[in-house]
């Protein structure tokens, strides 16, 4: 007994000492390693900054990064729907959800909100893979390949828990989709095993949920969408009694958008849309990027210690890249130019000053001297005042 007591002591001795020599090891290389500023977290950044304008009384000498924080409704909001609440009590039952519409009415972004509303899984709480013809089944049950054994989406989240959102699913090729229909079948089901690509049998985690996304209902397909396939109807039919078709999503949109931004938007799209056999769409994706581009022209306009300068020009100073620059251009010129010439003349945009419709290019002149309406929606997208730079 007492040559076992030694033994452990002298286990228990070498375990110490290979603690100590790692903690000096690691005191070693960075007792003389200075942090900056600049290699900071950006939210760290940002309190520092927020803390250091308090105890001043004075603005920032230093654009501050946009807090993300509890009151940023665009890292954080979830806006509960009807569809929401149904899609997450599918995901409960452990059905198969299945959410199509035109591109960019937030279907990604659904799924991924209702995987935060759920949190499940042990490790993530969504896989996604991102479907085209191209998906290889490494992709989607693991592998091997000349770097050695790959993980595919459906092995993983069928391991460790969580959503696997099939991101635009109609564009796998028919026969590789085949490769989900196992599992998408067993999905309910308690204690059920499924073989990955490498031949490891794996037990279902409770938590494995599975949601796609498409531009098609899988079983046709449509011009404006090119790309998609007709899936086999036994891939179909793992997804019947819990499809969503997903149109505009207009309290996501007014949420997340500055007004004049969102009635811009309306006012081309519901332009757009009078043609069916247009392939533009006015879609929350091209509105948020319009969105970024107007709320930096606005924090320069009001000179916000939170905007980067504007740049120099031989006549003065030029406020680089603006929301008229962003539609007309970027997206209103694209038309052609008769479509171009017909929207800016025929579309007709809410004002929120006169209560009245007006053009396209009157709207944006508008939207430029609405310094009132930006501020306010900044602060509660931001939580911080942009004039001062001070959170509120």
């Amino acid at each position: 007994m007492a040559d076992i007591d030694s033994l452990l002591q002298q286990v228990r001795d070498e375990r110490t000492a290979q603690e100590n020599l790692i903690k000096t090891y690691i005191e070693e290389q960075v007792k003389n390693r200075r942090v900056g500023f600049d290699s900071l977290d950006e939210n760290l950044k940002s309190i520092i900054m927020t803390q250091t304008q308090s105890s001043s009384g004075g603005a920032t000498k230093a654009p501050v990064p946009y807090p993300s924080g509890k009151n940023s409704a665009v890292d954080n909001g979830i806006v509960v729907d009807a569809t929401f609440r149904k899609v997450v009590d599918d995901l409960r039952a452990k059905n198969n959800v299945y959410l199509w519409g035109k591109a960019g009415t937030g279907k990604t972004t659904l799924a991924k909100q209702v995987a935060k509303e759920l949190q499940l899984g042990s490790a993530e709480p969504f896989y996604e893979l991102n479907c085209s013809q191209w998906t290889s089944p490494i992709q989607i049950s693991g592998g091997w390949s000349i770097d050695g054994y790959k993980q595919g989406q459906l092995e993983l989240a069928w391991k460790h828990g969580g959503i696997l959102i099939l991101d635009e699913l109609p564009k796998l090729d028919a026969n590789t989709a085949g490769l989900l229909n196992s599992a998408l079948s067993d999905a309910a089901e308690d204690g059920a095993l499924w073989t990955s690509g490498g031949g490891e049998v794996i037990p279902k985690h409770k938590d494995f949920v599975v949601i796609g996304t498409g531009n098609t209902d899988m079983k046709s397909t449509e011009l404006m969408f090119s790309g998609n396939n007709r899936q086999d109807y036994s891939l179909v039919d793992r997804f019947v009694g819990s499809v969503y078709k997903i149109g505009y999503n207009f309290e996501l949109e007014k949420s997340l958008l500055y007004e004049a931004v969102y009635n811009i938007g309306q006012g081309i799209r519901e332009w757009i849309d009078q043609s069916p056999n247009s392939i533009e769409a006015v879609t929350l994706r091209s509105m948020l990027n319009w969105n970024r581009i107007y709320e930096l022209q606005m924090l320069r306009i009001i000179n916000s210690p939170l905007a980067p300068p504007p740049y120099k020009t031989n006549g003065g100073f030029d406020l680089g890249k603006t929301l008229k620059d962003s539609i007309i251009e970027g997206f209103v010129d694209g038309l052609g130019t008769v479509r171009a010439t017909n929207l800016k003349n025929d579309a007709r945009v809410y004002s929120s000053a006169s209560q009245m419709p007006v053009k396209l290019e009157e709207a944006i002149i508008e939207a430029d001297e609405d310094k009132a309406s930006f501020i306010k929606k900044f602060e509660m997208l931001r939580g911080v005042n942009p004039r001062t730079g001070k959170t509120v």
